[in-house]
């Protein structure tokens, strides 16, 4: 099929709507008829003759013969459009023909280059049907289809068209795969690619793999079961119930059996290097409440029961732990110990250390391990008798334990020097109604007033026997030089025994190795002091004295021991010898009691067990381990005799239903212990501050000894130790000062001076990017500084920032201002909105020279150091109060 030859008609373009009775005509055969169609057609040339056409819109009715007898038959019918159509010879186009010629319509841009494309397009055809023969009348049947210029510059259009949006297409299928694959590579690290696929296709698995299921569990162990069941609702790929519950068939964590724990180690420690196979024991007791409790997953009665015995075993190098053990009422053995040893040794761990508190079953543990602060401070590994496992006292135990002998008995140093609840606070004196202070953390009622829990808090004794107290104690009481060295040396000591980083500022803190020859000789000069003074009246050493020494003289043999089996290069981080790991879990244990801080038997068991599998999805371990563990053969045959027992337990596997505890960081002075106040000032005396499990067996009705004066009538001691402990503070009294002075007998500085530039150089400090002309930090100070800043360089180490003379001049200027801006307030601190910007607006006019930003800190600081003078005092008064009821109800 062709098309019109005459330009801009449409005739034969298949996209444009035809009409059914305009005809083609092809263009004659001969030449020079063929010419002249051609010319009256405004064509140049004809490309293809054979192809080409002209429409019966372009010819008159006299171009046309005429058949009589269809008009005779027909009148009423328009003759043209029903005629034959046969042109006569003479037939030449001359109707509706363009006035320009075709090259002229085709001369612009695009049109120009259709037209070649066209033309190119006929010439296509022309070689591909030009041995065809030719119809002599045009129709459908005359011979193959023709494509007009029209149709084939649609046809271009459509291609072109179609690769666009096939292109578009292409885009954005690539688009859609990066932001696919953007979203897994983000989705990776939260989520499993089954999981991710999930998520993306909205295609649940079934089943679900074994790392889903893994993930799934570390989820649950930290959510309770309505919240795990709130992320599965809002779409969360997380696996039923059912499923984890059917995993964790095999994992049976009951008391006195730590099979399961081993097998945990078992796959911890498997292909790990010897450093990370060195491991510690630490074991203690937690009270629980005293009732009988059923224990659904086993269909079990349990208790009553007083405590728990609660083992853990952590790496001496590494950061991985794991409950390993617990039972109820079981104090610590002999054989017990062995065995569990036994245990981690067949799990792969090397066990080199054992910790515990100085409560009564641990002494009494002690004295079966005749471990001594005389003799051996180890014991023989029941694996491997050429290794030893040393013997620790939990340190930041025997920390409170020294604080509280000092505030109750008063310490006598070999030099006659006294340290005494009286000598420290003759040191809190100083800082008495002061806003700045030289030891803003040190309390009356906190560290001085402690009794029963508060007693259990360890950071409170750390402040107290701290290298600031002993500095203020060196600078404003100098009679008391010795007791300040004390002080400093058990500040010190626990420094090198409490070691928590290799790159801490402070040196003794970075842990223990061959060349640390400084930390040496403070444990050297720790214990001889321990070994020298004299608590109370005694004149043996009590048992905390004992657990300083066989802790010091452990800690020399673990690290030589260390160093002969890894290398010159290695160092021990004392910090890692301690309880700390059994006072965080047992922390979590009670995280889920609310108030109720002694859950029952059966609560401990669930709780347990579900922060055993929280620390073993931690690992990175999996629970759904045969029980037919590699290497524990030996462990089987040597476990306790309580840890026999019936391992098939229907309910057992099952998940519990009581919440899982949220693991967090618990300091041990933010875990509420479980004494009870101590019942007379007497019993303190006696037998010292009651460790934990003294406290439990005296709950128990079972009564802890410290030594043979326990033994002697309760009446007699307690009127002989009033009588020693009057003379003893009447002897104190007499050789001390009664009111210490609170300015610097050496620079005539006032304390409260020293603290007012002390603060200055705080703010030096926050504000150095600011303005670092403010300060510089004490290990560059220059002599000129102003000689309030002693105080600061004293305590420094290098880091603390001294203020400069100009600024602790616009200091004090500012401290001025502040007084007059809030004298007329009840308690000297305004209530009004905007007490901090309007003060620095203030200020910001009478100091120009710096930057609002500094003022606005001064500000800050200032108001804050107002509000803990206030608060201070409002917990004094309320503290009166209570005593003032107590006294008045007892009178009463």
């Amino acid at each position: 099929m062709g098309y019109c030859l005459v330009p801009e008609c449409t005739s034969g373009n298949r996209r444009k709507e035809q009409d059914s009775n305009v005809i083609l005509h092809r263009i004659p055969r001969d030449a020079e008829r063929a010419v002249k169609w051609v010319q009256a057609c405004k064509r140049e040339n004809l490309l293809n003759p054979q192809k080409s056409f002209v429409c019966s819109k372009h010819f008159t009715s006299d171009d046309y013969e005429r058949d009589l007898q269809f008009e005779l038959l027909h009148p009423d019918v328009d003759p043209i459009q029903n005629m034959k159509r046969k042109l006569k010879l003479s037939a030449v186009p001359s109707k509706e023909i363009p006035k320009t010629p075709a090259s002229t319509l085709r001369q612009s841009g695009t049109l120009a280059q259709k037209r070649r494309r066209e033309e190119a397009i006929d010439q296509a055809l022309s070689e591909d049907y030009s041995a065809e023969p030719e119809s002599p009348v045009p129709g459908p049947s005359s011979g193959p289809p023709v494509i007009s210029p029209e149709e084939a510059m649609a046809l271009q259009r459509k291609i072109e068209e179609l690769e666009k949006a096939l292109k578009l297409q292409a885009e954005e299928a690539r688009k859609k795969a990066g932001e696919a694959e953007n979203y897994r590579t983000k989705l990776q690290g939260i989520f499993t690619d089954q999981q991710i696929d999930f998520l993306l296709h909205d295609n649940r698995p079934c089943p679900w793999d074994e790392e889903s299921v893994l993930r799934a569990l570390d989820i649950r162990t930290r959510l309770s079961i309505k919240q795990y069941e709130y992320l599965r609702n809002i779409g969360f790929p997380l696996p039923g119930r059912s499923t984890l519950q059917s995993w964790m068939k095999n994992f049976v964590v009951k008391p006195g059996d730590a099979t399961c724990a081993t097998r945990m180690l078992t796959q911890l420690l498997d292909g790990k290097p010897d450093m990370d196979r060195a491991c510690i024991l630490m074991f203690d007791e937690m009270k629980v409440s005293g009732i009988v409790s059923y224990d659904n997953t086993a269909d079990q009665v349990m208790g009553p029961n007083a405590y728990m015995q609660q083992v853990i075993v952590r790496s001496l190098f590494g950061k991985w732990r794991l409950p390993l053990y617990y039972d109820f009422d079981a104090p610590m053995t002999k054989d017990l110990l062995e065995e569990l040893i036994i245990m981690v040794e067949a799990g792969g761990g090397n066990v080199v250390a054992a910790v515990s508190d100085l409560g009564g079953s641990n002494r009494g543990l002690w004295t079966e391990l005749e471990i001594d602060c005389d003799g051996a401070t180890h014991l023989p590994n029941p694996v491997d008798p050429s290794r030893k496992i040393w013997v620790f006292a939990d340190t930041p135990h025997l920390l409170k334990l020294l604080r509280n002998h000092v505030l109750d008995d008063g310490i006598t140093l070999p030099n006659g020097g006294l340290v005494d609840k009286e000598l420290l606070a003759q040191v809190l004196a100083i800082d008495e109604g002061r806003d700045y202070r030289i030891l803003p953390k040190l309390n009356v009622d906190t560290h001085l007033e402690v009794h029963g829990q508060a007693r259990q808090k360890v950071r409170p004794a750390a402040q107290l026997l701290s290298r600031s107290t002993a500095k203020a104690i060196e600078r404003f009481i100098p009679q008391e030089k010795e007791a300040a060295d004390f002080i400093r040396l058990c500040n010190d000591g626990f420094d090198v025994l409490n070691g928590q980083s290799p790159c801490d500022s402070n040196r003794l803190r970075r842990g223990l190795g061959s060349a640390s020859v400084e930390a040496f000789q403070v444990l050297t000069d720790l214990e001889t002091a321990i070994r020298n003074m004299t608590v109370g009246q005694r004149s043996s050493l009590m048992p905390f004295q004992k657990g300083f020494i066989v802790t010091i003289r452990s800690m020399r043999g673990l690290v030589a021991d260390m160093v002969d089996r890894l290398g010159p290069s290695t160092y021990v981080l004392t910090g890692r010898v301690n309880q700390d790991a059994v006072e965080s879990f047992f922390g979590m244990v009670r995280g889920k009691g609310g108030a109720n801080f002694n859950p029952s038997p059966s609560e401990a068991k669930s709780r347990v067990r579900n922060l055993m599998l929280m620390h073993v999805m931690k690992l990175g371990l999996n629970p759904k381990v045969s029980r037919q563990a590699r290497g524990l053969k030996a462990s089987r045959q040597t476990r306790p005799a309580a840890a026999v027992g019936d391992e098939e337990g229907s309910g057992d596997g099952a998940i519990d239903d009581t919440d899982f505890a949220e693991e967090r960081s618990v300091e041990e002075d933010q875990v509420s212990a479980d004494l009870s106040d101590m019942q007379s000032l007497f019993v303190e005396d006696n037998q010292g501050s009651k460790s934990r499990s003294e406290a439990r067996s005296s709950e128990r009705g079972e009564r802890s000894t410290e030594g043979d004066d326990d033994s002697a009538d309760l009446s007699d001691m307690q009127s002989l130790f009033v009588e020693v402990k009057h003379h003893y503070k009447s002897r104190s009294a007499s050789n001390r000062v009664t009111t210490p002075s609170r300015v610097d007998p050496q620079t005539g500085v006032s304390a409260e001076m020293y603290g007012m530039a002390h603060a200055a150089g705080y703010v030096a400090a926050k504000c150095r990017k600011v303005d670092p002309n403010l300060g510089v930090p004490s290990a560059f100070a220059e002599e000129e500084v102003p000689v309030e800043t002693m105080w600061t360089r004293l305590i420094s180490r290098g880091g603390l920032n001294v203020p400069t003379a100009r600024w602790m001049s616009a200091f004090r200027q500012m401290e001025a201002t502040f007084c007059r801006h809030h004298h007329m307030e009840p308690d000297r601190l305004s209530r009004r909105p905007g007490v901090i910007g309007s003060l620095t607006r203030l200020l910001c006019a009478e100091q120009p020279d710096f930057d609002p930003r500094v003022i606005r800190r001064f500000v800050r600081l200032r108001t804050f150091i107002r509000m803990a003078c206030i608060n201070r005092e409002l917990r004094r008064e309320a503290m009166e109060k209570r005593e003032a009821r107590k006294k008045k109800q007892f009178s009463g």
